[in-house]
């Protein structure tokens, strides 16, 4: 194994490991996903991230974190306008149906089930 590969392995273990340190230190879950969402987008492996949860009781999916590396490498939070969203658990949406699914959703391009105010499907070509 190259000094390259070697490093991108240590990298990501060290991103591992930040991430289960952060979930075992607290029961503060606006920190863990906070933590967690940022170490995930610095690892490089997804330029983009969102973090959801599922309300049973009302049958909606909670948008709670979304952040996103951009082409200077900075990462930022996209918040305002995402954070707070509540999608149907029935609806037809790429967060609703990746959820009914058990699993996670990896795009490339733009897919129909992006939200249209959210996501111009140019900034995809």
């Amino acid at each position: 194994m190259d000094q390259h590969a070697m490093a991108e392995k240590n990298r990501l273990i060290q991103a591992m490991n930040d991430i289960s340190q952060t979930i075992l230190s607290t029961m503060d879950m606006e920190y863990i996903q906070d933590t967690l969402t940022e170490q995930i987008v610095q690892t490089g492996i997804f330029r983009s991230l969102m973090l959801a949860v599922v309300d049973e009781t009302e049958h909606v999916i909670r948008v709670v974190k979304s952040m996103v590396r951009r082409t200077d490498g900075n990462i930022v939070d996209r918040g305002e306008g995402v954070v707070g969203r509540s999608y149907d658990l029935d609806g037809d949406r790429l967060l609703a149906d990746t959820v009914r699914g058990g699993g996670i959703q990896i795009i490339e391009g733009w897919d129909a089930r992006f939200d249209s105010d959210q996501s111009n499907p140019e900034q995809f070509n």
